[in-house]
């Protein structure tokens, strides 16, 4: 635990898993609750963050790559790459307070 990479990959993982339980879990719960869908609709709703996941690792690795066979340093490229698609992931805190599907995923 003395190593920055350690505590580093502890938190990353604590982070992944804790939302991975959550979107799981009380994703399609939460949307057939809050708009009195069926259960069709809001397992649709729950499931979109999980359809995105293979895109985003792939335009993820490939950009990691290209940048590494560039010459950059790979060091600071999967630090940019990470912490860009950490950035962009905080955005589910913005359907938080979404009253709509639409809002959630557009607002």
């Amino acid at each position: 635990m003395s190593q920055r990479k350690v505590i580093g990959l502890v938190l990353g993982s604590a982070a992944y898993n804790y939302t991975f339980y959550l979107l799981l879990t009380w994703g399609a719960e939460l949307s057939l609750e809050d708009a009195a869908r069926d259960l069709l609709h809001s397992v649709f709703y729950a499931s979109v963050p999980w359809l995105s996941e293979p895109s985003r690792l792939l335009v993820g690795g490939w950009l990691v790559n290209f940048l590494i066979q560039r010459g950059w340093n790979s060091s600071r490229v999967r630090q940019t790459v990470l912490i860009g698609g950490t950035s962009f992931g905080l955005g589910i805190f913005g359907a938080a307070g979404a009253h709509t599907p639409g809002d959630a995923f557009f607002g």
